[in-house]
């Protein structure tokens, strides 16, 4: 006995295949719609979940930052590890550096000497992940 739908749906014999809504599928196919909807619908929500997170927050890295002299005394510590935005520069970090401490006073900004992975460095420099800036007070004396 031939099934009725047998010659468009389904190429091989009718222990293969499978009846629904009046059309013959084979087991294959029919096994892979609910899987296709499936992944579809998960798509879609993980796109719309990645594309949220990505507008409603920044990328951002971790830098050190070395502080000599008296910059180590404001600070209390030699080093520190900071996150910074992915396009950030030495002038970010100083400014950041300066509203964390306002006992800087404006003395990162105009006086100090900065050093990019031990070199001396321009604060237009922009930095990569896992970047060390130092920071050197002006040196007086004779």
């Amino acid at each position: 006995m031939r099934m009725p739908c047998m010659d468009r749906c389904s190429q091989s014999s009718p222990a293969n295949a499978t009846l629904r809504n009046g059309h013959l599928l084979k087991k294959r196919e029919f096994l892979l719609t609910p899987l296709k909807h499936l992944s579809m619908v998960v798509l879609r929500e993980l796109s719309t979940e990645a594309s949220l997170s990505t507008r409603s927050r920044r990328e951002t890295m971790t830098i050190t930052v070395k502080f000599f002299a008296t910059y180590r005394d404001i600070t209390g510590t030699a080093h520190l590890a900071m996150q910074v935005d992915e396009a950030a520069t030495v002038a970010d970090v100083i400014a950041q550096l300066e509203q964390q401490y306002p006992t800087f006073g404006g003395k990162l900004t105009e006086m100090s000497l900065v050093a990019l992975n031990e070199k001396y460095t321009h604060r237009t420099k922009e930095l990569s992940p896992h970047d060390v800036v130092a920071l050197f007070p002006p040196v007086s004396g004779g």
